[in-house]
């Protein structure tokens, strides 16, 4: 069972014999990843202000 060497975000510099920590890497990395889509695309439009925009709630 060779998971720990095949799983595809170990080889970015994580700990690949913790798999735990690995996945929670993951999962911060996917997190970053979806707050700055959601805040590119809720950009005002040619400056025209919008009304304020509740961020989704992050589950931390």
């Amino acid at each position: 069972n060779n998971w720990k060497v095949t799983h595809h975000r170990c080889r970015r510099g994580r700990d690949r014999w913790n798999h735990v920590a690995c996945i929670a890497g993951d999962r911060e990395d996917e997190m970053k990843d979806a707050v700055r889509e959601w805040l590119w695309h809720h950009v005002p439009l040619d400056g025209v202000p919008e009304p304020p925009l509740e961020m989704p709630p992050l589950p931390f």
